[in-house]
């Protein structure tokens, strides 16, 4: 009976050593050296419906500061978003790495998701779903960081010619908030009719339209108009030009 007890004994602390390694995949990784505190903590924020994102993954990871086409990620920290869409981190990290070295915070987007790539941080952008921020030398503390996160909507621009004027150059953006992106521009004689756009841009939100003739050297016509886009939902703007 005895022998039995102690092979039970053996075989719950393997169980329990198992679950242990599970649960850690979802933790944070212990500091070897140099080690230094860091207080990191933000917010994925819906800028559509002005409210928190929950539940979403962030992680933090060390990257290459420096220039490469692909450049594997060292993951030592896992994280989701609370209710309200708040995330936080205090930890030990190993301060020498930031000599050629980023840590970066990356929070994964919702599907049907798009971000202007802003977080107001040191370094920020968005990729492969995920927007992310990366500080670049050690600080205590880097707190509030927002992410903002769009519902994508989809927009068709026409362009509509009601105007006999003579230009020698014409530019086509159209914005959210603060992402600007162009659209078609040419300077000389038209290259061809183009009149029909189809863009991505944010929902809920005014999307502006803007269009500039350049009618001579130095001399320029800039209009601007706006629409508010619903997602899953056809929007369209005619623009008389």
């Amino acid at each position: 009976m005895k022998k039995s007890d102690k092979s039970k004994a053996a075989c719950l602390f393997f169980i329990v050593l198992i679950f242990l390694a599970s649960c850690s995949k979802e933790g944070i990784e212990k500091c070897r050296g140099n080690c230094a505190n860091i207080i990191i903590s933000g917010q994925a924020w819906d800028s559509s419906y002005r409210k928190g994102l929950a539940n979403l993954p962030v992680k933090l990871y060390w990257q290459d500061a420096g220039w490469c086409y692909i450049c594997p990620e060292d993951v030592i920290a896992n994280s989701k978003t609370d209710a309200s869409g708040r995330f936080y981190f205090n930890m030990s990290i190993d301060s020498s790495r930031f000599h050629g070295n980023a840590l970066h915070i990356a929070v994964t987007m919702p599907t049907g998701y798009i971000s202007n790539g802003s977080v107001g941080y040191i370094s920020n952008g968005s990729n492969s779903g995920n927007m992310d921020a990366a500080i670049y030398q050690y600080t205590p503390s880097v707190q509030n960081i927002r992410f903002h996160m769009y519902e994508s909507a989809k927009l068709n621009i026409k362009l509509q010619r009601t105007q006999a004027d003579n230009y020698i150059g014409f530019d086509l953006n159209y914005l959210f908030d603060f992402t600007t992106n162009g659209i078609y521009g040419y300077f000389g004689p038209p290259p061809s009719a183009y009149t029909d756009f189809n863009v991505t841009t944010a929902a809920n939100v005014f999307t502006k339209v803007s269009w500039q003739k350049w009618l001579s050297p130095g001399v320029i016509s800039t209009f601007v108009d706006s629409i508010k886009c619903v997602a899953n939902t056809n929007n369209s703007i005619t623009l008389n030009y």
